[in-house]
């Protein structure tokens, strides 16, 4: 009974390892490749000018 527990904790700590190492399944963009529209950047600058 004792063995099972130590070899199910043994391959817990291996799958844990394992899978530790794979890639996120999201994957979000880098912040280079995303551009502001035309009408942000205008937005933005009427609101940094106004008091």
């Amino acid at each position: 009974m004792i063995k099972k527990f130590i070899m199910m904790g043994g391959l817990c700590l291996l799958s844990t390892a394992v899978f530790a190492q794979k890639k996120p399944v999201f994957n979000l963009q880098p912040k280079e490749d995303t551009e502001v529209s035309p009408i942000v950047k205008e937005k933005v600058d009427e609101y940094a000018k106004k008091d």
